[in-house]
């Protein structure tokens, strides 16, 4: 598949490959300009609830084993981000309150994220039925 110029989608596999056990640690590299590999290694907790780390383009996020969690909130991938593949993380208690998909849609028509064994797949123009 060639996509904004690349053979594919290839995340963070040009740069560094760090392994995170800290929120802070999670956000320096996530929003980093540079490629990287991000081996989440421990269960990291938002703060505040809800909070979501703006990725920049060009990253792998990839949970080590089964100890890569995100508690109480996620990810954005706003216009613009691209290459961007994030897998084998249990994302869990992110949102607080009442969830009405209506108003916490964005622009279905052109983007989605999809979860799908245990990895997610971020699709632009496309509204999975499946």
């Amino acid at each position: 598949m060639h996509a904004l110029g690349q053979k594919g989608t290839y995340g963070g596999r040009d740069g560094r490959t760090v392994t995170v056990r800290t929120l802070a640690d999670l956000e320096k590299y996530a929003t980093a300009p540079e490629p990287y590999v991000i081996v989440v290694a421990a269960t990291i907790s938002m703060d505040p609830k809800g909070k979501e780390i703006k990725v920049a383009s060009d990253k792998t996020i990839v949970g080590a084993g089964t100890s890569g969690q995100i508690v109480g909130g996620g990810f954005f991938l706003g216009r613009g981000v691209h290459n961007v593949i994030i897998r084998n993380l249990t994302i869990r208690d992110s949102y607080h309150g009442v969830w009405n998909d209506k108003e916490h849609d964005w622009d279905a028509s052109r983007w989605t994220a999809r979860t799908t064994s245990g990895s997610t797949t971020t699709t632009c123009g496309t509204w999975p039925t499946a």
